[in-house]
């Protein structure tokens, strides 16, 4: 039975060699868990609603609890039942509403096994200053997701085994004690990211060898960025897989000991105040596969030594002062490469016409620096395009003919305040049915807007002004769709300062989704429409 509520039968104790119980998707449990002995109870996808029965705490002999819920919810206004199960070292409740269980830390400090506790998005508010924690096996202990908005207690002091620890996005502020590195020589999984911690953390570090995961992101931190190779790193080959260090104000020249990380996988440092040039020993990272080194003030040419991470998948490096001329040997074994990130830089591209890349990318921009004045013709090589932006990008010539061939499943295509020319009829909306977004104004587009464009599904953003467009506005039909025929789903629609003649149709009116309509500096006439008077 599916019903709301379900007792569980007591001749489930009698079962004495039961290893698994499935209870489907019920929404509440009534009854007793009638074994006392159970050492091990998993709840976590059975999508319980309502209290959490006290009576678990009765379990005397229980060692591992995991009520963690992802659709469902439960909740409970004190976690005194935790703090007899006096067995327990496995407690996972995440996803659950604690938000009023302000005894949380007491009760769970009573459990002197314990070493793994995990409470993300519990709706916890406060993390305890003035009691005396004392976790002496903790090893696993993720708090993330709450609204703690506190400073890092000094109880942290008291950690000595932690291998893991997750703090993301608890609103925690203030600084992180060097005494929690000393103690804690064993940690391989860290991440306070999207918090306001600031001070100089990466000169508190005794000892990063073990560490797998390094996540500092969306923070205040700050110093010298090339601390973290000369001092705890700087002769030690380096466990790290993952360094996570963005949107900071970590300064300094990028060092040139990347080297021995030879095991890094993701390296992201955009958003920060890095300066000086992109380190040729970068190429040495062969188990690389994200490079993000965007808005920061680095300068120089990109060493050709990148071309040799075959593992890469994402490469961004825009908004920087970056110069020189990127040629066919930095992309040379990039076979893995599908983001390409190289915008507002002062670089020249320069391929032979005949390249054929190693790689097919999903996301390309190259805004705002020197692209023309041809398009590239090694674009034409690509199937799996999904966002292109080349903006700002000194093309001028026509819109080419392959073009819309390899945009089969573009969903955000931007070559606006370009000198494009030639008819607007070449960017053919049946070749483009996944386009949410398409920005094209600032060109030299000519000819009547085809009717292709008005009936693109998914299409939300047009922007086809400042260009030489004319003839009249299409009449707007239902789309034919699966779920019946309906308007088309534009929510800005910009067409100023070009030629287009005639009436503004009333069809306009069906656009329920419409919320910015631009058709100024036309050559529009007759009555408006009723919805737009």
């Amino acid at each position: 039975s599916n019903s709301s509520q379900w007792k569980l039968p007591k001749a489930i104790g009698r079962l004495e060699k039961l290893e698994e119980l499935y209870l489907g998707r019920r929404k509440e449990l009534e009854g007793d868990i009638p074994d006392e002995r159970l050492e091990y109870l998993n709840l976590s996808s059975a999508g319980f609603d309502g209290n959490i029965p006290h009576h678990l705490g009765n379990l005397s002999n229980l060692q591992y609890l995991d009520l963690a819920s992802d659709e469902s919810y439960l909740t409970t206004d004190n976690l005194q039942w935790v703090s007899k199960l006096s067995s327990l070292k496995y407690l996972r409740l995440s996803g659950n509403d604690l938000g009023n269980a302000t005894d949380w830390l007491s009760s769970v400090n009573m459990l002197s096994s314990l070493q793994s506790l995990q409470l993300k998005d519990c709706s916890l508010k406060e993390l305890p200053h003035s009691l005396s924690v004392n976790f002496t096996f903790l090893r696993f202990l993720d708090l993330s997701s709450n609204s703690i908005n506190s400073t890092i207690p000094l109880w942290f002091y008291n950690f000595s085994k932690l291998k893991h620890i997750d703090l993301s996005s608890t609103h925690l502020k203030g600084t992180f004690p060097r005494t929690f590195f000393d103690n804690n020589q064993q940690l391989s999984f860290l991440d306070v990211s999207y918090n306001l911690l600031e001070g100089q953390i990466l000169t508190k570090f005794s000892s990063l060898y073990k560490l797998h995961v390094l996540n500092l992101a969306n923070n205040n931190f700050d110093g010298d960025i090339w601390s973290i190779t000369h001092g705890p790193l700087e002769s030690a080959q380096s466990d790290l897989k993952i360094c996570d260090f963005s949107a900071n104000n970590f300064s300094g020249h990028l060092p040139n000991h990347f080297g021995s990380f030879k095991d890094l996988e993701y390296l992201i440092l955009s958003k920060n105040s890095m300066s000086g040039p992109i380190p040729v020993t970068l190429g040495e990272l062969s188990s690389l596969r994200v490079l993000q080194l965007s808005n920061n003030k680095l300068t120089g040419n990109i060493p050709e030594s990148i071309g040799r991470l075959s593992r890469l998948e994402m490469f961004c490096i825009s908004n920087n002062s970056l110069e020189g001329v990127v040629g066919e040997l930095h992309f040379a074994n990039l076979t893995s490469l599908t983001t390409l990130a190289i915008s507002s830089n002062k670089l020249i591209l320069s391929f032979d016409p005949a390249w054929v890349p190693p790689f097919q990318l999903q996301y390309i921009d190259m805004s705002y620096f020197d692209v023309g004045p041809k398009f590239p013709l090694w674009l034409r090589t690509q199937r799996n395009i999904s966002f292109l932006r080349m903006s700002n990008a000194n093309i001028s010539d026509e819109v080419p003919n392959w073009l819309p061939d390899i945009l089969l499943n573009v969903r955000d295509l931007d070559l606006s305040n370009n000198m494009l020319k030639g008819p607007i009829s070449r960017m053919d909306g049946n070749k483009m049915p996944l386009l949410e977004s398409l920005w094209l104004s600032g060109n030299n587009l000519s000819g009547s807007i085809p009717n292709s464009l008005w009936a693109m599904e998914n299409l939300l953003d047009l922007d086809l002004s400042n260009n030489q467009l004319s003839g009249r506005l299409p009449s707007l039909s239902p789309i034919s769709r699966m779920d019946g025929n309906k308007m088309p789903q534009l929510a800005y629609l910009m067409l100023s300062n070009n030629s287009l003649s005639g009436s503004i149709p009333n069809s306009l009116c069906a656009m329920e989704r419409l919320l910015y309509l631009d058709l100024s500096k036309n050559q529009l006439s007759g009555r408006l429409p009723l919805c737009l008077k």
